[in-house]
């Protein structure tokens, strides 16, 4: 078993541009934060392995709020 913490923090550099020109004053740049976390599970006998990530948004800008879960199951064939 593997238990962890999971998340990102993304903020945009560029203005959005129309035109040619910034959108709105403040270039409508984009700002998010998201944290969760992750529960893994290895099966040695099998040489597979499952992942659980459960991520939502601590805090947005300019962008919309979610929650995702995201389930992986990995099996090595060779």
């Amino acid at each position: 078993w593997q238990v962890g913490v999971a998340g990102y923090y993304l903020r945009q550099i560029a203005d959005d541009l129309r035109s040619g020109g910034a959108v709105a004053a403040d270039g409508r740049r984009l700002q998010s934060m998201s944290l969760g976390g992750v529960v893994n599970y290895d099966m040695a006998a099998i040489n597979a392995s499952v992942k659980l990530k459960v991520r939502t948004s601590v805090f947005a800008y300019n962008s919309g709020t979610f929650t995702s879960y995201i389930i992986t199951f990995a099996k090595k064939l060779f």
